[in-house]
């Protein structure tokens, strides 16, 4: 039995290209076959191995740059999916501490980290899947074991990376800029046909034209759950405040009133972009 085990061995060995028999020859040197990749790195042998043979089995520059995507094409698909969903949990991580600490990490620190991680075990894992059988990691609990745990590790990971997105200051400018943005237009007032221009496309450089008139305004604040938009303006030398909220449809489409400063309420229609 044992020489029938070794010729199988054999078989898949002698199947890989000359490259890939030399790495898994020093993976069988430094004792992968029994222990994982950072275990074989703190090894003796591993510790003898010269710098060019150490690179060959802890880091594949392909994994470094296409990350899943190099598990998929080696048909490691549990491991990558895996790996994938821990990754994203780890870009939760570092979101929920931006947002605690009030502060941007460079972009950097959201790839380096996965980056490394397929990198220093792709080798590794290949050896495995090839020489082992390996589908996935022994010590993983049962349920990643089956195809459910593996569909939902990566889908949970990334449902939890969007709910942190939600809460980045970054994330509510950008959909204040897109409300700013969708109200932005000519409108015409329901009571006496006044021409009113809105334009807040640049927040630092709002303002509104009423029949030819142009008023610089400053947005004091917008209200992105109900749609309405408070800001500054100077009439008659008197700074007033008002605010636009937008009315939806039924069919999603919306107009606009804007409430004057004495609480006057005034409807418009849309007339045209700017």
């Amino acid at each position: 039995m044992e020489e029938a085990l070794q010729n199988g061995k054999d078989a898949r060995h002698q199947g890989l290209s000359k490259v890939w028999q030399h790495k898994f020859d020093l993976f069988e040197k430094v004792g992968s076959d029994h222990q994982s990749i950072y275990r074989a790195m703190g090894t003796s042998e591993y510790k003898a191995l010269g710098f060019r043979d150490k690179q060959r089995i802890s880091f594949n520059v392909w994994a470094f740059l296409f990350g899943p995507l190099y598990y998929f094409v080696k048909k490691m698909w549990a491991k990558g999916l895996l790996i994938l969903a821990f990754i994203w949990l780890l870009a939760t991580v570092f979101t929920l501490v931006e947002v605690a600490l009030g502060t941007r990490f460079p972009d950097v620190v959201y790839w380096i980290p996965g980056a490394v991680i397929f990198a220093q075990l792709a080798n590794h894992d290949y050896y495995r899947k090839i020489m082992k059988d390996e589908g996935i990691w022994p010590n993983m609990p049962a349920f990643f074991h089956k195809p459910l745990g593996l569909i939902i590790a990566p889908i949970g990971a990334l449902l939890l990376l969007f709910g942190a997105i939600l809460l980045t200051p970054e994330f509510g400018q950008e959909m204040e800029q897109y409300q700013l943005e969708e109200i932005s237009g000519v409108w015409v007032s329901d009571f006496d046909n006044s021409m009113v221009s809105i334009d807040f496309r640049d927040r630092n450089r709002s303002q509104l034209t009423i029949n030819g008139e142009r008023f610089p305004v400053t947005i004091t604040e917008v209200d992105r759950d109900n749609g309405i938009v408070s800001f500054r303006l100077m009439l008659n030398s008197q700074p007033r405040i008002w605010s636009l909220r937008q009315v939806f449809y039924e069919n999603n489409e919306f107009t606009v009133e804007i409430r004057l400063h004495d609480g006057t309420l005034e409807p418009f229609s849309f007339v045209r972009n700017l």
